[in-house]
């Protein structure tokens, strides 16, 4: 069977996935770092007409439980007069490490949508470590939002999917489909190539020039076999996160869609570094999307 066929196959597959999550849950610490996930969170729960819950974890330094919950709610009640959503949110004030506690919260149907880092105000800060362990360890997709993130706010217009010929990649894109289809926004494909050096007795490697038109002519055909009518594809030169921030910048692309693992064309598309690696780098949206479970 071709890689044409078998990357069809793929994404047949999973055509049906659909992103319709059940809640929306955005952890805050208190300080205005973590705030920047606020207003994703928002968008997404209205955009689907479901909960917005706001969560935060106490400490063991806390010594007055319910007074730290008095304080929470009434700061999510000013940040909620300042910039409303259609739906009030709800808030859960639970004891022990910010990770767990987010992760307990979350059910493999509900999006949690996490600031890239804080400093806490609330003495439970959401650092980017804290962020790693929530997408390594979520059950469903993940919207981590930079907080430097100054560019690109709601509405979504443009949404950016990362494909390779894995299953993770396949599967990812359908989720990214679903939700693009449902904020009205378009799609975008991207994938990258490099040329493969070729050794030449004990010389320095060398890269023939028909090498880099093979790798090429392969990533265009990948992107060709994963669109679907009205898309677009981009196949760039370069470093797999590299080539993915420049084609966010020249799309002014307002989320960018990854599986968190992959296999990889030549073994170096979309693996779990990659996503992580996309995590720190790019200064707008990231979903990322956990393997299919099987």
């Amino acid at each position: 069977m071709s890689q044409a066929s078998d990357i069809q196959d793929l994404h047949e597959k999973f055509a049906e996935s659909a992103f319709a999550p059940g809640s929306i849950i955005v952890p805050l610490d208190g300080s205005s770092d973590s705030e920047a996930a606020l207003a994703m969170g928002a968008y997404f729960a209205d955009a689907f007409g479901v909960s917005l819950r706001i969560v935060h974890a106490l400490d063991g330094e806390e010594t007055d439980a319910s007074a730290a919950v008095a304080t929470f709610e009434s700061y999510v009640a000013e940040l909620n007069a300042k910039s409303p959503a259609r739906a009030k949110p709800s808030t859960e004030v639970v004891s022990g490490s910010a990770s767990d506690v987010i992760l307990d919260a979350a059910g493999a149907g509900d999006l949690i949508v996490i600031a890239s880092h804080g400093r806490g105000g609330l003495k439970s800060a959401l650092f980017g470590s804290v962020a790693d362990k929530v997408v390594r360890g979520a059950r469903g997709p993940v919207v981590v939002v930079p907080v430097s993130q100054n560019l690109v706010s709601p509405p979504i217009h443009t949404v950016l999917i990362a494909v390779d010929e894995s299953e993770s990649a396949a599967y990812a894109a359908a989720i990214g489909r679903s939700l693009a289809a449902r904020l009205g926004a378009t799609v975008s494909l991207v994938n990258s190539y490099m040329p493969v050096p070729v050794a030449s007795g004990f010389e320095t490697p060398y890269v023939p020039a028909q090498t880099g038109e093979f790798e090429r002519e392969a990533a265009k055909e990948l992107v060709s076999e994963t669109a679907e009518p009205g898309e677009h594809g981009h196949v760039v030169l370069g470093p797999t996160v590299e080539a993915i921030t420049d084609v966010v910048e020249d799309l002014g692309a307002g989320l960018v869609v990854a599986g968190a693992s992959g296999k990889g064309f030549f073994g170096r598309l979309l693996t779990g570094s990659v996503s992580e690696s996309l995590m720190h780098k790019l200064d707008r949206p990231l979903l990322i999307v956990p393997a299919p479970q099987d």
